[in-house]
């Protein structure tokens, strides 16, 4: 499956919505940004039936669900796996007459869950799954841009605060404390201080160098002293790395993983460590 495709697992009976199943799979895969590839469709698997669907539904990003007349223990087993692993689900219940233990599940466990939608005919079905798709990628396109929003204003009050800090703080020390953050999982602010170390660190060790740095960027500070021969060129590009990350943090609210910063900040110490040595 392609990597700029969400996965959709279609859960239902397959005897009774053998149409309406290839009809869903094929509008959801021509939807931007969707993918589903229907279970029996995937060719033979060293696994029983129900194994293969539910490690399909633990795979999928989304899950579609359509509940109609017949009870499948199958489709039952697929909901609850997607319920725990927490997926985003959408719902279809046909109006039908429907066998007595698929109606107490709707009633007990996804009546008391979810808001599903009542369909009688297929021409139903399908527009309000590509309508439900479509609203969950606007949605989540709009938490994305206000999760960004907030990243950046932390990390712009973050920077503020750091540089506000008192003159003792502005040193190579700054590392132990990113560390400690990182070990806390303080992402952020352990990006920022090592961040601020690179910065203070380089101005410090400039300065006695009778190098003005006032007012200058990082960038700036880097080929200096680079030029002097007090940074080599591969330690330049890790510390420059570092602003990168820095940079995608307050610009877009772009947060590394923790392996990202473990690395960073190794990168860092051995660089200014080096550095302040000379």
């Amino acid at each position: 499956m392609p990597d700029d495709k969400l996965a959709v697992f279609l859960s239902s009976d397959q005897e009774e919505f053998v149409l309406e199943r290839r009809n869903l799979s094929a509008i959801m895969s021509e939807m931007p940004y969707f993918s589903c590839v229907l279970l029996e469709n995937q060719g033979a698997a060293p696994r029983d039936v129900v194994e293969q669907s539910l490690r399909k539904v633990r795979a999928s990003d989304i899950y579609v669900g359509v509940l109609g007349r017949e009870y499948s223990e199958t489709t039952v087993k697929e909901y609850k796996e997607a319920v725990k692993r927490r997926k985003p689900c959408f719902i279809y219940v046909k109006r039908v007459i429907r066998d007595p233990r698929l109606e107490k599940f709707k009633e007990e466990e996804v009546k008391t869950r979810f808001k599903f939608f009542e369909f009688e005919r297929d021409v139903e079905l399908y527009r309000q799954v590509k309508n439900d798709l479509q609203d969950f990628v606007l949605d989540t396109l709009r938490d994305g841009l206000e999760a960004r929003a907030t990243q950046k204003d932390k990390v712009e009050r973050l920077i503020v605060a750091e540089t506000r800090a008192p003159a003792r703080v502005k040193s190579i020390d700054l590392l132990d404390q990113a560390e400690i953050d990182l070990q806390r999982g303080l992402i952020l602010e352990s990006l920022v201080k090592t961040s601020m170390a690179v910065e203070f660190t380089l101005s410090k060790e400039l300065e006695k160098r009778n190098i003005r740095v006032e007012k200058k960027p990082v960038t700036w500070m880097l080929m200096a002293a680079r030029n002097l021969s007090l940074l080599t060129s591969d330690q330049v590009s890790k510390l420059q790395e570092v602003q990168y990350i820095r940079n995608a943090a307050v610009h877009r609210g772009d947060i590394p993983d923790k392996q990202t910063m473990i690395i960073a900040l190794n990168n860092v110490r051995s660089a200014l460590e080096s550095f302040c040595n000379q």
